[in-house]
């Protein structure tokens, strides 16, 4: 843990020592570029977040794979009174 810090430590140093200030203004245009592009991407998902309707969850030992259990548990399991009519 020690040895790699002081490794990192090292080399943060020596690249801002040889590159100057523009070497630490680059690497924050890139960390502020990364960081603003997650949010852009984390935005756009919750966005299309809004087009699922309903997400089924069901337990384990059901067969995704097998429509008609799929279909059984859902129908089974739905409380009406929660979904309002539109």
């Amino acid at each position: 843990d020690v040895l790699s810090i002081a490794i990192i430590s090292a080399l943060t140093l020596l690249y801002t020592f040889e590159g100057g200030m523009a070497a630490v203004i680059w690497t924050d245009v890139v960390q502020m570029a990364i960081y603003v592009g997650g949010t852009l991407v984390a935005i756009w998902s919750l966005g299309q977040a809004m087009f699922t309707k309903c997400i089924i969850v069901v337990d384990e030992d059901c067969d995704v794979q097998d429509v008609g259990e799929v279909t059984l548990r859902v129908t089974n399991n739905i409380d009406p009174e929660r979904f309002p009519p539109a």
